[in-house]
C-alpha cells in the first residue's frame, strides 16, 4: 500500500524528503491529488508527500497586487480572502474547492480565463522549494516586474513536481470585475459570429462526448456585451452553474485537447466540454487523427530532459516521482 506523508510544516517536509531518499524509497510531491488522474495517470511512487496541511496565506499586498502563499491553499479560499481587496487571482480551473493551487500550477491545470490572462503559471512569480536532496531554494521575484536572469520558477512548474517539491508562492494578483453580464449561447459552429472576443469568458457543454447531444453554452461579459453579439441573457447563477458544468467535464476528462487560435471547432470530435476563447476542449478519448498543430495533454511521450534536469538539481540524489522500488 501506498504510504501518503503529510507534513504540518517546512521542517518536517524537508526531513521527510532526506528520509526517503536515504531509504531508498520513491517519493512524489502532491496535494490532495485530485488532478493525478489527468495530469499524471502512471504515477506509482511508494510515497506521496502531500503539501496539502501547507495551507496558509502568507501575505497579501493589496497596492502591488501580489500575494503569498503556501500550496496547500485552494483556489475558493484565496478568493474568499481577495475578494474585500477587490481582486482575484485570474483564474478559473477545475478544483477549485477541493483542489490545491499547489497542484493547480504544478499540473498544469486549465483556466478559462486563460485568453484574458494567460495560462496558470504566467500568474506565478516566485516560489520556494525543496530538491530531491532536501535543499531549499528559492526562485524568481515577489514583485510584478523583475530583471531576473533565467526562469527556473517556470521550469519547476512545467515539471509537475518531478524536480521540486513547492513549499510556498509569490502570485500575480488581477482587478476583480465590478459588472458581470451572462448570455446563452446558440450554435457552437459559428462562435467568431457570437461576437465572442470581447467576452470574459465562454463555454459550450454537451451532455456526453456522443457527436449527437445536445449542445449548450454560456459568456459572461464585464459590462454590457459588444455590437453584432447574438445571446438571450440569463441569470448569472444560470451562467455559473453552466461554467461549473465545463469545469466538472474538464475535471472528469482524462484528456484535454488545445487547439492552435482561430482554428476551428474539429467535426466528429468526441468532445464534452469546449472553451472558444482559450482554444480548450475536454475529450472522451485521445483522438486517433488530432487536427494539425494542436497540443494533447496530458504528453503520453516522456521528456528526454527530465533525467539530466533532475540530476542538475540535485546530482546524486534520488529523483521525485517513478515507480516504487
Amino acid at each position: 500500500m501506498t504510504e501518503i506523508l503529510t507534513p504540518s510544516n517546512l521542517d518536517e517536509a524537508e526531513d521527510a524528503i532526506r528520509q526517503s531518499a536515504t531509504g531508498g524509497h520513491s517519493l512524489q510531491p502532491c496535494g490532495n491529488r485530485t488532478r493525478i488522474h489527468r495530469h499524471d495517470p502512471d504515477a506509482a511512487p511508494s510515497r506521496w508527500l502531500s503539501l496539502s496541511s501547507l495551507d496558509s496565506i502568507l501575505d497579501i499586498q493589496p497596492g502591488d497586487h501580489t500575494c503569498t502563499v503556501q500550496p496547500g491553499v485552494s483556489a475558493a479560499k484565496l478568493d474568499d480572502a481577495m475578494a474585500p481587496h477587490g481582486l482575484e487571482l485570474g483564474i478559473l480551473s477545475p478544483g477549485g474547492e477541493d483542489g490545491t493551487l499547489g497542484g493547480l500550477f504544478l499540473a498544469p491545470d486549465l483556466s478559462l480565463l486563460r485568453r484574458r490572462h494567460g495560462p496558470p503559471r504566467d500568474q506565478v512569480l516566485g516560489g520556494k522549494w525543496i530538491l530531491s536532496d532536501g535543499t531549499r531554494v528559492s526562485t524568481g521575484s515577489k514583485v510584478v516586474k523583475s530583471v531576473a536572469g533565467y526562469d527556473v520558477t517556470r521550469l519547476f512548474l512545467g515539471s509537475r513536481g518531478r524536480l521540486a517539491t513547492c513549499v510556498e508562492l509569490t502570485l500575480r494578483l488581477r482587478q476583480r470585475p465590478r459588472e458581470l453580464r451572462a448570455f446563452r449561447l446558440g450554435d457552437p459552429s459559428t462562435p467568431a459570429g457570437l461576437a465572442l472576443g470581447k467576452a470574459r469568458v465562454s463555454v459550450f457543454v454537451r451532455d456526453s462526448a456522443s457527436t449527437n447531444d445536445p449542445i449548450q453554452g454560456w459568456a459572461l461579459f464585464e459590462g454590457a456585451p459588444p455590437p453584432g453579439f447574438e445571446g438571450q441573457e440569463v441569470d448569472l447563477d444560470e451562467a455559473r452553474r453552466g461554467l461549473g458544468s465545463a469545469l466538472g467535464a474538464f475535471s472528469s476528462s482524462s484528456v484535454r485537447m488545445h487547439l492552435p487560435p482561430g482554428s476551428d471547432l474539429p467535426e466528429h470530435c468526441p468532445w464534452t466540454a469546449w472553451d472558444p476563447l482559450g482554444g480548450q476542449l475536454a475529450l472522451a478519448t485521445f483522438p486517433d487523427s488530432p487536427p494539425s498543430g494542436c497540443h494533447i495533454l496530458p504528453v503520453r511521450e516522456s521528456s528526454p530532459w527530465l533525467a539530466p534536469l533532475a540530476e542538475a538539481c540535485a546530482p546524486g540524489a534520488p529523483p521525485f516521482g517513478g515507480e516504487a522500488p
